[in-house]
């Protein structure tokens, strides 16, 4: 038995692999849309398994990697310039978008409302694995990139904490409101400041400990350890991990934490994440009982539309109201925000740990793998072409070649103000230290006398240039400002003056960005 389980694993690992190596090579095809298919052939080939996945390991392995690997990766000085449209999509767009799922599949399949209110929470989580895999060939706004990132962060730790509300009633049979109130607050403040608490302690011994190996291990004990302590005293282990990722994040991208330690910090995270993702797609195109998700084909191609009209009704009023407060949301991108709603691992995680007594277990389960195979396949194959077609698609050769050198320029600017800080500190002798100097002076020379050249030949390439450093200056402006007020050195009435024609300066400085 344990030779065919470890044997059945490490097919999984090289059929994800191949698919992996196989999608670096097809522009346009998202991984998780091909893992879908693989698992389908295999499937249709007769080798699905039955051995699904456990509840208890999908509740407190693998929603912590994914929740974790999320958080850590999020830039918040991003976050704070866009968290009007961000923080609004991410709560009231789930809360809007859950109710009118539920809503939809109550009144058309005559589905229990609590049951189908507890469908819609758990399939409102869109996987942006797919979309931003189709955003690395297509240039975007950087804009639209964080809003699409940074909801899809905060609207899982929504989605699962409504999710385990809704459970919790549907078994329990009765709801209070007092209660319900007084259990999320504690759910969510509690989560927020015991993760941010740890996260803080967390990041602050991964400053002062140089071995990434100890600082991957205290990590993964925030990260594991948190769940079971928040469920001790009715917190939200889910808030408390993408707050404590957050913190951490932001710390180790610092320089107070060598660039080997987030090298590996990052790496550990990214490839639990691709394990587990690898696995869950995996299952979905292997499901066992295709046959039989084939007799309910009318139900969930119901459920398929159910969860993409709940998705609009949140999307087009939201966005709409972000821009009549001036919060810039073009129609396109708000198109882009509904039929990219691709389904994915956190939905299929959550179907799966529901518990057995769970009224409603057998059709959430049908339902959400048909319309997460229907969506990672249908949407995640179309989205790179509607993409294109709505323009969103923003790419020159000339760009993508100025994009490389700077890129390299920069990395390499780096490396010599690190070889200086290396040397200064005695690591090096003056003889290496003027070999690997000289090295880089010429590689610079090389790389600014080739973005000279292409800037003559490509004028639209300096006033871009020049408008991306610009909106960087305002950034920065803006921090200084709040800084100064944060010290009392100047008033709020001033501080806020101030901010405001900031922010005039870099919604102008976005709209020229986008018409260039």
């Amino acid at each position: 038995m344990h030779n065919v389980a470890i044997t059945t694993f490490l097919l999984l690992l090289l059929i994800s692999t191949v698919v992996a190596i196989l999608t670096t090579r097809i522009r346009g095809v998202p991984y998780s849309t091909a893992l879908v298919l693989s698992g389908l052939v295999i499937s249709l080939l007769g080798f699905a398994t039955g051995d699904f996945l456990d509840p208890e390991v999908v509740i407190q392995v693998f929603l912590p990697i994914l929740l974790f690997e999320a958080a850590v990766n999020t830039d918040l000085s991003h976050l704070r310039e866009h968290w009007k449209p961000v923080l609004s999509l991410s709560t009231l767009g789930v809360v809007i978008s859950a109710l009118a799922t539920g809503l939809a599949i109550h009144w058309w399949l005559g589905t229990q409302f609590l049951v189908a209110f507890l469908f819609g929470a758990l399939i409102a989580p869109t996987d942006t694995m797919s979309v931003i895999a189709v955003f690395r060939f297509l240039r975007v706004p950087l804009r639209l990139q964080t809003i699409v990132e940074g909801e899809s962060l905060f609207n899982d730790g929504v989605a699962i904490v409504l999710f385990q509300l809704i459970l919790g009633i549907l078994i329990a049979g009765q709801f209070d409101a007092g209660e319900t109130a007084l259990a999320l607050i504690i759910s969510i403040g509690g989560g927020a400041l015991i993760g941010a608490s740890a996260g803080l302690v967390a990041a602050s011994l991964i400053q002062r400990i140089n071995n990434h190996l100890v600082q991957i291990l205290i990590t993964t004990v925030v990260t594991f350890g948190l769940t079971p302590l928040m469920e001790s005293i009715g917190a939200s282990g889910v808030i408390a991990i993408v707050a404590a990722g957050l913190v951490v994040g932001q710390r180790i991208r610092s320089r107070e934490v060598a660039p080997s330690g987030q090298i590996a910090l990052i790496s550990f995270w990214e490839y639990a994440v691709f394990f587990v993702t690898s696995t869950i797609f995996l299952l979905i195109g292997m499901h066992p009982d295709l046959k039989e998700l084939s007799g309910v084909i009318p139900l969930i191609l119901i459920a398929f539309v159910a969860v993409h009209l709940g998705r609009a009704a949140a999307i087009y009023p939201i966005g709409g109201a972000l821009n009549w407060v001036g919060e810039r949301m073009p129609a396109k991108w708000l198109h882009i925000l509904v039929l990219g709603n691709v389904k994915g691992a956190l939905s299929m995680a959550l179907a799966i740990s529901l518990p057995a007594v769970a009224v409603g277990r057998e059709l959430i389960l049908a339902l959400t793998f048909g319309v997460a195979l229907i969506s990672l396949v249908g949407q995640g194959l179309s989205l790179y072409p509607i993409l294109d077609r709505l323009r969103i698609r923003d790419f020159s050769e000339s760009r993508h070649a100025s994009e490389i050198r700077q890129g390299a320029l920069m990395a390499a600017r780096a490396a010599q103000d690190e070889l200086k800080r290396i040397f200064e500190t005695g690591m090096v002798t003056r003889e290496i230290y003027d070999q690997l100097r000289s090295h880089y002076q010429v590689t610079l020379a090389r790389l600014e006398r080739e973005l000279r050249d292409l800037v003559i030949h490509h004028q639209e390439l300096e006033t871009q240039g020049l408008s991306a450093i610009r909106r960087q200056l305002l950034v920065i402006e803006k921090r200084t400002i709040l800084s100064a007020e944060s010290r009392k050195l100047i008033s709020t009435g001033a501080a806020r003056e101030l901010i405001a024609a900031v922010d005039d300066q870099l919604v102008d400085s976005e709209k020229a960005a986008d018409l260039s």
